[in-house]
């Protein structure tokens, strides 16, 4: 991955059939997609470039950040 890249999305975990387009459907639960935004931020926590933003946000000396 690279910097400001998502992960890929896992597979959909829920099955149902829509009636709307007569269809059957995929979806992402919650926990699942939770899970995914979790596994994103830590990765990107990881990054050089994010280092220090995070640093400052834990310590709340936002002052010097640059967005």
């Amino acid at each position: 991955m690279t910097p400001n890249q998502l992960p890929p999305l896992p597979e959909p975990d829920t099955h149902c059939f829509d009636d709307d387009t007569g269809k059957d459907v995929w979806s992402y639960t919650a926990d699942q997609m939770h899970a995914y935004a979790l596994a994103a931020l830590a990765k990107q926590a990881q990054e050089p470039s994010h280092v220090a933003a995070l640093t400052a946000i834990a310590s709340g000396d936002l002052g010097g950040l640059r967005y």
